[in-house]
């Protein structure tokens, strides 16, 4: 014989059990949404700070990185004014130099009109100038002659150049005629107060000029030479 069980049933209990779940789900979802919502404004509030410090660092930067420019430009200024005093110097050197140097010819130049030849010949040896010719080997001279005594005569008379120098390592002596046919031996001069005498020098293959010796006769008889020595040095 079977046993029969007879179990009561309780619809009510099942239900309320239900509620009861559905109840902790809504409130638990609740409260993820109210967690997520307080992190996501705490992450707003700690982007926006951090943002805020970019901003300010970036403020910070800018302010020193002007401040670095402006004393930079101060600092330029200051070495282009110690450069510009600097350049002020050296040209004021180089004027006095030059200064010096000109009051150094006119002494010589006074010098020489004081001279015993010189005022026994009534002429000076201004200066003697060489520069390049046209083509290699080839020179021009200049040579200025002046008058000494301030009478109103007239100067004349002759001059000679010769060329002193090595040809093959021996001494070696050129004079007008040789490297100078158009001249000949020796140029004539006739002036009051100053004149220029030019010419053009061709020298020879291999020979190495060292010195231009000048010779200057007036028309006087009993009036000695004028002689000066100049060192070869050609003027670019």
């Amino acid at each position: 014989m079977s046993n029969l069980v007879i179990k009561q049933h309780r619809p009510g209990y099942w239900i309320g059990w239900g509620a009861v779940l559905t109840l902790l789900m809504v409130a638990g979802n609740y409260g993820l949404f109210l967690y997520f919502t307080q992190q996501q404004r705490a992450d707003a509030r700690a982007l926006g700070s951090e943002n805020l410090r970019v901003v300010e660092e970036r403020q910070r930067l800018e302010l020193e990185n002007r401040e670095l420019r402006d004393t930079l430009a101060v600092l330029e200024r200051g070495n282009q004014v110690e450069h510009e005093a600097y350049l002020q110097h050296v040209q004021t050197v180089k004027e006095l130099q030059a200064e010096v140097v000109e009051l150094k010819r006119q002494l010589t130049f006074y010098q020489e009109l004081t001279s015993a030849e010189s005022l026994q010949n009534g002429v000076s040896i201004e200066k003697f100038i060489l520069s390049a010719g046209k083509k290699p080997r080839q020179f021009h001279f200049l040579l200025m002659l002046t008058r000494v005594l301030k009478s109103g005569s007239v100067s004349d008379g002759t001059a000679r150049l010769a060329i002193h120098g090595l040809q093959g390592g021996e001494p070696m002596v050129l004079e007008l005629a040789q490297i100078s046919p158009a001249s000949g031996e020796e140029i004539a001069f006739k002036f009051k107060y100053f004149q220029n005498l030019e010419g053009e020098l061709a020298l020879p293959e291999g020979f190495e000029p060292q010195e231009v010796h000048v010779r200057v006769t007036t028309g006087g008889k009993k009036t000695p030479p004028l002689e000066e020595v100049f060192d070869w040095s050609v003027e670019e």
